[in-house]
């Protein structure tokens, strides 16, 4: 291995060769996440890598698994179909914070996620959930939680429901 091979490999998390395989994280704008890019993740999960489940990195980006180099461009382009976007390496990506209005009525919802683990079930039954609640996105806070605001309006129990339902643990109601 040559000195540039060597940097890719341990430094950049990429190597530029037929057959070696990276590491991929899909980055999201400002760390919100749309139901329709839950959805394009959980196929992305199943399609790509074969797996059940993804993370999310301490970073804020979703760790994806790793890829063979040769099926990067066409990943690439089907995160980017959902402005969801293709890195190799686990960093921060600053953002330009976009900040929502919290209308009188709405409620921030706090969700805890066990063991750090978005199954592929869970990420289908986030998303459908989020849509039947009419939640434009979540806002994901760290490797192990998100929230999103919600004008509950005494369907805080249905709500609860869903959310432990789908394995994830109602932290809060703010």
């Amino acid at each position: 291995m040559n000195v540039v091979q060597h940097y890719n490999k341990m430094e950049a998390g990429l190597v530029g060769f037929e057959g070696e395989i990276s590491p991929v994280y899909a980055s999201v704008a400002h760390g919100q996440l749309t139901p329709l890019q839950i959805n394009a993740l959980a196929i992305t999960c199943k399609t790509f890598f074969q797996q059940d489940y993804i993370k999310i990195s301490p970073n804020l980006n979703i760790k994806l698994g790793d890829i063979a180099v040769a099926h990067q461009n066409e990943l690439s382009n089907y995160l980017m179909s959902y402005k969801l976007f293709f890195i190799n390496t686990d960093i921060t990506i600053p953002y330009d914070r976009a900040y929502d209005a919290i209308d009188e009525n709405e409620k921030i919802i706090l969700v805890n996620i066990p063991q750090g683990k978005l199954h592929v079930k869970q990420l289908y039954g986030l998303a459908v959930l989020l849509r039947l609640e009419n939640v434009l996105d979540i806002h994901l806070i760290n490797d192990r939680g998100f929230l999103f605001m919600h004008d509950v309006g005494g369907r805080i129990d249905v709500l609860q429901q869903g959310i432990e339902e789908l394995g994830f643990q109602l932290q809060a109601v703010i």
